[in-house]
């Protein structure tokens, strides 16, 4: 979730989203940032940014026209479903607009009207309680809808003299077999993110016991002369470093083997060491409906409790945004 609010706050602050300037706002939160996770984000953004299928401008605004006053007649967008009951929405979006839908065929673009002459605001503390309150609209989307496709906080569409919700209908149709394709393909599932790490020392001290090699170069160290003694211990440390390797090697296969089959879909991500907590050593993101997940619970807490020395940690559900783009 950290890079989807990382996005977010670029985009209301009035700055472009690319791939850099999402990985250092993670970052600055002691978060680690994903590659594979970034591209797909900004790819998204692209895509579904208002207007982004039209050259024409005026349904493109730059963000720089996205934080001017607006002019009568614009939509806040928060993202679009596909089918389900659109009835009696009225849920609280940011800035306290109710939201609802803006529909065409079997898409609906979740909306609220913006007011004429309102701009988003600036301050720190309220873009971080708009970036909430647009990703608890989703939220709820997600639940009530089976897949959303989200769009970034602040988004305006429209045109002066138009009737905004019909250029909310032009973007449904301009865009819709892009949109139909990818609500299909994640309805019903969930992202979840598993992080596996270890404390290298902790197995370490497992492979000296273990290992007949480390344990007689081990031997031969305590008991030679100064010189051999020295040549001895530069062995024994890239032979504990191939071994840990090695184990590593296997945890992130026996890992991979007991997850590909149980899931929809997974990612591996990148890993990047956190001073102060164990070594990463695999990152996925998971793609699952709520059914798949409770087998996936199980077969890491079975792994888990035959892998000494090593941590896995299951989070979620949150919406699919790693498997959208």
């Amino acid at each position: 979730m950290h890079h989807i609010y990382a996005a977010l706050l670029l985009h209301a602050a009035g700055r472009p989203i690319t791939p850099d300037g999402v990985a250092a706002v993670v970052a600055s939160t002691g978060a680690v940032p994903h590659p594979e996770t970034i591209r797909a984000l900004v790819h998204l953004c692209e895509v579904l940014a208002p207007g982004a299928a039209s050259p024409d401008p005026a349904t493109a605004p730059r963000a720089e026209a996205d934080r001017a006053p607006a002019a009568p007649g614009r939509c806040y967008v928060y993202g679009v479903v596909r089918g389900g009951d659109l009835s009696g929405l009225a849920w609280q979006g940011v800035g306290g607009g109710t939201v609802y839908a803006v529909t065409w065929e079997d898409l609906a673009a979740l909306v609220h009207d913006w007011p004429a002459g309102a701009s988003l605001p600036e301050e720190e503390e309220t873009l971080k309680k708009w970036a909430v309150d647009h990703m608890q609209v989703l939220d709820r989307a997600m639940e009530r809808f089976g897949a959303v496709l989200p769009v970034a906080l602040g988004r305006l569409i429209g045109r002066d003299g138009e009737d905004p919700r019909e250029v909310v209908r032009g973007w449904l149709r301009e865009n819709a077999t892009l949109f139909r394709e990818k609500l299909g393909r994640l309805a019903g599932k969930r992202e979840y993110g598993l992080r596996v790490a270890w404390d290298p020392e902790s197995v370490a001290a497992l492979l000296l016991k273990e290992d007949p090699e480390l344990g007689r170069l081990t031997e031969e160290i305590r008991t030679a002369p100064p010189g051999q003694a020295y040549l001895l211990q530069e062995k024994h440390h890239h032979t504990l470093r191939a071994a840990l390797e090695t184990r590593a090697a296997e945890l992130r296969r026996k890992v991979l083997e007991r997850v590909r089959g149980l899931v929809s879909d997974f990612r591996v991500e990148h890993t990047r060491e956190v001073p102060g907590q164990p070594q990463p050593l695999l990152s996925l993101a998971l793609l699952a409906e709520e059914t798949q997940i409770g087998a996936v619970g199980a077969a890491l807490e079975e792994l888990q409790a035959r892998e000494k020395g090593v941590e896995m940690h299951l989070t979620g559900p949150w919406p699919p945004y790693s498997f959208a783009a």
